[in-house]
């Protein structure tokens, strides 16, 4: 089989509108998002909103970007998130095992559950190095659950750009 080298995805040339469409409508959402809910302080919860906007409008058709891995994906990090919170402490060492503790159980929460999706190890991170708030909780809940639904009525539309 040949060595095939590109930079620029060959696909984009044919699909170019497709791929400005999708991107333009992850933007709109994330801005929509960020505008709402003010977490562009938290940039682990940002980085995790982020993510999960790249496989539901960049993947559409992707089974991690079904509502189920989705919302439940999120619902269960930010359980495991606040279960690995045991100690208030300024010690580096517990908070990096509290943060390890709450990706490991949302990890093995996921695979139970059936429920995965990767981009929400960070906000099984950030719940754990944040610490469990309402106002944490609505904000992931509610960025994905806009998401999701901006997905939903657009998939039709979409095509997996991957």
């Amino acid at each position: 089989m040949p060595l095939r080298f590109h930079i620029i995805d060959p696909k984009f040339r044919r699909n170019f509108r497709q791929y400005l469409l999708q991107s333009l409508i992850a933007s709109v959402v994330l801005l929509a998002i960020f505008s709402v809910g003010g977490a562009l302080d938290k940039a682990a919860v940002v980085a995790a909103i982020g993510s999960t906007a790249f496989i539901l409008f960049i993947t559409p058709h992707s089974q991690f970007g079904a509502p189920r891995n989705v919302i439940g994906g999120y619902v269960l990090p930010v359980l495991a998130g606040s279960l690995a919170v045991i100690f208030t402490t300024d010690s580096a060492f517990l908070l990096a095992l509290e943060g390890a503790s709450a990706v490991g159980l949302a990890f093995i929460l996921m695979a139970v559950f059936d429920a995965e999706h990767g981009p929400v190890a960070g906000a099984a991170l950030a719940v754990a190095l944040i610490g469990f708030s309402w106002n944490l909780v609505l904000l992931l809940m509610g960025s994905v659950i806009a998401m999701t639904l901006a997905h939903r009525l657009l998939r039709s539309r979409m095509r997996d750009l991957t």
